[in-house]
C-alpha cells in the first residue's frame, strides 16, 4: 500500500496519511489463510502541497518513531531543531554581513568551517539540521 512509500524529513513534509479502513472479511485470527492478506485497506495519501512527477513523498512519522530506534536515529532533526537552526542562521548571516569586508573576505567561510567542525564533535539533532554549506 501507499504507507510503505513515504520517508520522513520534518523540514520537507508534503503529505499525510489518511486513516485506513479495516475489514478482515469475517475471518478470525485462527482461520486458515487469515495471515495471507491484511485487513487494512483504502488508506489514502493526501498531499499538502504540489509534488512533482518523480518527487519524493514525506510524511510525519512522529518524533517517538525516531526516539525509540536508538543511536542510529539519534541525529535525525525534529521540527524544533530546524526552528533553532533557522534562528541561528539569521544571526550567522547578520555576523557575516557585519564582519565580512574587503579586508576580511574569508570571514563567512572561516566562521562556517568552525560551525561545521563543532557540529561534528558531538553529533546532535540540531547539528543534523544545519545546511551543508552557507552561501
Amino acid at each position: 500500500g501507499t504507507g510503505c512509500m513515504p520517508n520522513c524529513n520534518f523540514a520537507l513534509i508534503n503529505a499525510r496519511e489518511g486513516k485506513p479502513e479495516y475489514n478482515h472479511a469475517g475471518l478470525q485470527r485462527g482461520d486458515h489463510g487469515v495471515t495471507g492478506f491484511t485487513g487494512f485497506h483504502n488508506q489514502r495519501m493526501i498531499t499538502e502541497r504540489f509534488i512533482p512527477a518523480g518527487g519524493e513523498i514525506f510524511v510525519d512519522y512522529g518524533e517517538p518513531w525516531f526516539e525509540t530506534r536508538g543511536e542510529d536515529m539519534a541525529t535525525v532533526p525534529f521540527t524544533a531543531n530546524f526552528n533553532l537552526v533557522d534562528e541561528f542562521l539569521v544571526k550567522f548571516r547578520n555576523l557575516s554581513l557585519k564582519y565580512q569586508t574587503s579586508n576580511n573576505p574569508d570571514f563567512t567561510k572561516d566562521l562556517w568551517s568552525i560551525v561545521e567542525a563543532e557540529a561534528r564533535v558531538i553529533p546532535t539533532r540540531t547539528g543534523g539540521a544545519l545546511p551543508l554549506s552557507f552561501e
